[in-house]
């Protein structure tokens, strides 16, 4: 018979529900519906199963009671005996039984938590937080990482901050439209033998950096190395991310 604290797991296990985070969602999940998925299976006789499990072990019925009268022998306290915990062993196909308890209520609770070790030990465990939340933040987090890893991949340099807040971002316009706001794509080139040095290696003949800077409206005695070179790597900046747009449609699952 299990005390009322077990009593209080059990229904917990039952009556949980988590959200599970999987191929770029978010899930909403009965708890042991997820304990089922990731349970040791094994071969048995009738083909690939749970390692662990219960019997029930039917004692006779009374014969003397109401349900009994009523041909209704299943409900009869009598017909229900014990459940035996079993496991079909290490390589399957060998039925042994491991101990024997009153209750069906304890039976359930020691293959839950059965399955609770194998949910924690999976080779692939599944990604599940209590709320809703904490998995969209998670999988933010993770579509954030995977954007950052990309660009730096790609030698792409802004101001990543600009876009932290991923709940705003759902494909790649919208997070391009996102950093043009925030104009994150913008990267100044400071002091003149720097925007020299970018100039000679990017853009000798200074034709695209001056044609970027007459469609931003500039004229060109207005104009230096440095606004150059700055209006350049900028635009650079902005292209390379645009030639990334398949990949970056893939991490936002668009």
């Amino acid at each position: 018979m299990l005390l009322q604290k077990e009593l209080n797991e059990l229904n917990a296990i039952k009556e949980r529900v988590v959200f599970s985070v999987y191929q770029n969602e978010v899930e909403e999940i009965e708890y042991l519906d997820l304990l089922n998925e990731c349970r040791d299976q094994t071969t048995t006789p009738n083909g690939v199963g749970s390692r662990l499990f219960y019997i029930t072990n039917l004692g006779q019925p009374c014969l003397d009671c109401d349900h009994c009268i009523d041909e209704n022998f299943d409900k009869c306290e009598e017909t229900f005996q014990n459940y035996t915990l079993c496991t079909w062993g290490a390589c399957g196909n060998n039925r042994k039984e491991l101990k024997t308890v009153d209750t069906l209520e304890e039976a359930e609770l020691w293959l839950y938590k059965a399955y609770e070790v194998d949910l924690n030990g999976h080779c692939a465990p599944p990604t599940f937080f209590d709320t809703e939340e904490e998995a969209k933040d998670y999988l933010n987090n993770e579509r954030q990482t995977k954007l950052i890893q990309l660009f730096e991949y790609n030698d792409i340099v802004f101001d990543y901050t600009y876009f932290l807040d991923m709940d705003e971002v759902t494909d790649f316009d919208s997070l391009s439209d996102k950093l043009s706001d925030e104009c994150a794509f913008n990267e100044e080139v400071i002091y003149y033998y720097k925007a020299i040095e970018y100039l000679k290696e990017k853009d000798a003949s200074l034709k695209e950096s001056i044609e970027i800077a007459l469609d931003y409206g500039y004229r060109l005695d207005s104009i230096n190395s440095e606004l150059l070179a700055t209006l350049h790597k900028s635009e650079a900046n902005r292209a390379a991310f645009y030639a990334l747009k398949n990949e970056i449609n893939e991490i936002l699952n668009y």
